[in-house]
């Protein structure tokens, strides 16, 4: 790493109380959820555009969510 690369990380590793190396840790597990999570979006939405849903499907549940609405009490909470 250059040097204001390292300084930068210092900075902020004094900031939150841990050294450089439990940052870095950090950081890097931080990054690889969040690759992990963008992963799973890209391939979700891949899959998607291969098979969107049929209209029979949308259908469908439009009329599940119709029945629940209907279904509901409603009762006042407040």
């Amino acid at each position: 790493m250059d040097e204001a690369t390292v300084e930068r990380l210092d900075g902020w590793a004094v900031m939150r109380g841990v050294s450089r190396p439990e940052l870095v840790k950090a950081v890097l597990a931080e990054w690889l959820r969040r690759q992990e999570r963008e992963h799973v979006a890209a391939e979700y939405r891949r899959a998607y555009e291969e098979h969107p849903e049929t209209d029979e499907e949308l259908a469908s549940a439009r009329e599940s969510a119709r029945q629940l609405v209907e279904e509901e009490p409603w009762t006042r909470w407040w």
